[in-house]
């Protein structure tokens, strides 16, 4: 799996991993932060798009080699859900004590 190419320009942020990119505007050094955010927020919901509907954007051929990419990020949603909810109920559990 290729390591993601970043590139900042002028206002733009953009994130390339392979055939995929996303692409995202900020107007201030202050709103980057917010702009990589939303960034971030957009391959999620990628990843979780392209996951519901496994079976057919994985018969893609424009597709397929985003897999490995959108597993990893669904993958790594699916272990921070599961720390999340494991520290939760540790927290429940210690209230009781």
């Amino acid at each position: 799996m290729a390591v993601p190419n970043t590139i900042i320009t002028a206002r733009m942020l953009q994130v390339f991993l392979e055939t995929l990119s996303f692409n995202a505007s900020f107007v201030t050094e202050e709103t980057k932060s917010e702009c990589l955010m939303i960034l971030l927020e957009d391959m999620k919901e990628y990843a979780q798009d392209f996951y519901r509907e496994f079976d057919f954007w994985s018969s893609a051929p424009n597709r397929k080699r985003h897999i490995p990419y959108v597993l990893k990020i669904v993958s790594t949603i699916l272990a921070k859900n599961q720390e999340q909810t494991a520290s939760n109920t540790l927290g429940i559990f210690q209230q009781q004590i």
